[in-house]
């Protein structure tokens, strides 16, 4: 509840004005059975006529009160319920936006949805109907009890069977229900990340003509989640005849109780009628203590989950040590002092060292899985080193404000992820400055113009999701637009241009030079071309940088680079 109590908090006054309405219903529940008890004595024993339609209209007066601040209270819990889970939705998203890129590696998409979406509306169904019914119903069941005894102390020993036996079942029931609600809180996690798969991935799925393996897969995690369903409804339905059992019991002892004193001339047969009427009262709120322990249970199963998910440390404020020197700007020289990084156990980075000068254009070359990507990631606090330092202008970027960080940097992936936005919004995101002519500027500077001025609707066409509908190409040259418009300091191409044919590579890549005098500039490529021209171009092997220095020098080592050039120098002679 520790991330939850805060908005629940928020509400207070409602909450307090809600308990005084239950208050004040509970007690006009708790009339009827003494109403029905006076009838007896006074009007249908006693002879009291006059007093039935004075009975009567209090009855029906209670009755229609009763309704009315129902009514109330229910609309205030569902109102309260409401705006308690927008806020802790809200709140909840702005968290999972701004943690670092380990806390993605480490949990599933559907998973998190499933926190934002089921486990959230848990909460929320539990705070509007079963929270209320909890509250009024424990109310009315200690009064019950209380009047019970009122009528007659000899109905004591009914009210110790109640309260023992419920409280017992109750503990057990409670017990039961908890691995159960575990599991099926698993099920469900994974049935929503089976099904988010697929759906992102439905085009491998056919490739791979996987279709009907992928549909036996979901016909099992869907059983999966319907056993555990099933096996709850068991255990619930299992314990809910228990509290009806003693229920009944207890009704019968009161007859035998009662009949016993009526004979004694103790007790009277209204006395015994309002008795009962508790009793069937406790009977229907022991009922209710079935659903409402299955909802509190489900409501706690999503609450420790979230509060779990919210209290892993991986938020990149937690990195910033000093709220002292925050520049409003981050320029000057780029150093890494022996940095290293590892994904779990394993070593993606070691030892990495190297200064740059500010305005430097440096090329980052290497094989696949050799630590390029991430040494930018670094750079970028996406992760934090788990050794060494990584300085902009001789200032450790952990003593950096994240967001002033993020802003002087501009960087293009290698997955190109776009939204479901025209083509307009998606270069322009994440500037709020650019006019239409730097959107057509840099547009053709990615020669992403070459493809967008054939469409009908132009930079208005609406694209699928992750930018379904274009091709690689065209979606790498739509995120470089969107990489240079937002003219910051540091600009970072991650193998920006691999699914765009060589003689357009070319074009883009001069283009950029042309530009790229105002910035520091990193390039990662696979192909010599799009580094050669750097002032320094890093080698990367295995997590280490295995050679620095400019092209030139680079031939003259005739190591890895000069062997990497001498199968590329077909290309690079004839660009």
């Amino acid at each position: 509840m520790s991330y939850l109590f805060p908005f629940i908090k928020r509400y207070k006054i409602k909450y307090v004005l809600a308990l005084i309405i239950i208050m004040i219903t509970c007690t006009i529940s708790i009339m009827s059975p003494f109403i029905s008890g006076t009838i007896i004595d006074k009007v249908i024993i006693g002879g009291s006529k006059n007093l039935l339609p004075i009975m009567i209209a209090i009855y029906l007066g209670c009755s229609i009160i009763r309704s009315a601040l129902k009514y109330i209270l229910t609309m205030i819990f569902e109102k309260t319920s409401q705006d308690i889970v927008l806020g802790f939705r809200n709140n909840m998203f702005a968290q999972l936006v701004n943690q670092n890129f380990r806390f993605f590696d480490n949990h599933k998409t559907g998973e998190l949805l499933s926190r934002l979406t089921g486990d959230i509306e848990n909460i929320r169904k539990f705070m509007s109907t079963s929270m209320c019914a909890a509250i009024e119903d424990t109310f009315l069941l200690f009064s019950s009890l209380f009047m019970i005894c009122f009528v007659d102390y000899h109905f004591t020993i009914c009210i110790a069977i109640i309260m023992v036996s419920s409280a017992i079942i109750t503990v057990k029931q409670l017990d039961a229900l908890r691995e159960p609600f575990m599991s099926l809180n698993e099920k469900y996690t994974a049935l929503s990340s089976f099904v988010q798969e697929n759906i992102d991935g439905n085009r491998v799925v056919k490739a791979c003509n996987q279709e009907n393996y992928e549909i036996e897969k979901m016909e099992m995690l869907n059983q999966q989640y319907r056993d555990s369903e099933l096996n709850i409804q068991n255990i619930t339905k299992k314990y809910a005849p228990m509290f009806e059992f003693i229920s009944n019991s207890t009704i019968v002892l009161m007859y035998l109780i009662g009949g016993i004193l009526v004979i004694l001339d103790q007790i009277t047969i209204g006395k015994i009628v309002t008795a009962c009427g508790y009793v069937w009262m406790t009977n229907m709120l022991l009922k209710d203590i079935s659903w409402i322990l299955n909802d509190y249970r489900r409501f706690k199963v999503s609450v420790d989950k979230i509060n779990h998910l919210m209290s892993e440390t991986y938020l990149h404020q937690e990195s910033d040590k000093s709220s002292e020197a925050k520049p409003n700007k981050v320029y000057g020289d780029i150093e890494f002092e022996k940095v290293s990084f590892k994904y779990n156990d394993r070593y993606v980075l070691q030892d990495i060292n190297f200064k740059i000068k500010r305005g430097m254009k440096v090329g980052i070359i290497g094989k696949t899985g050799s630590g390029k990507s991430t040494l930018m990631h670094l750079l970028c606090k996406f992760y934090k080193p788990i050794e060494g330092k990584i300085k902009i202008n001789n200032q450790d970027i952990n003593e950096i404000d994240t967001n002033v960080l993020r802003n002087s940097i501009s960087i293009c992936m290698q997955n190109n992820y776009l939204f479901s936005k025209t083509i307009y919004d998606n270069i322009s995101f994440g500037t709020d400055t650019c006019t239409s002519e730097d959107i057509f500027k840099y547009a053709h500077i990615s020669d992403a113009d070459s493809f967008i001025d054939k469409m009908p609707e132009g930079y208005q066409t609406i694209i699928g999701e992750e930018g379904v509908g274009l091709s690689g190409g065209q979606r790498q040259r739509v995120s470089l637009a969107r990489a240079l418009i937002a003219d910051r300091e540091i600009l970072i191409l991650d193998d920006t241009t691999s699914a765009v044919d060589m003689h357009t590579e070319v074009k883009i890549i001069k283009r950029i030079r042309d530009i790229a005098k105002k910035f520091t500039f990193f390039i990662i490529s696979q192909r010599i071309f799009a580094v050669k021209d750097a002032d320094i171009i890093l080698v990367m092997d295995g997590g280490r940088i295995i050679e620095s220095g400019t092209h030139e020098e680079l031939i003259e080592s005739k190591n890895y680079y000069y062997s990497l050039y001498r199968q590329q120098k077909g290309f690079i002679k004839g660009e």
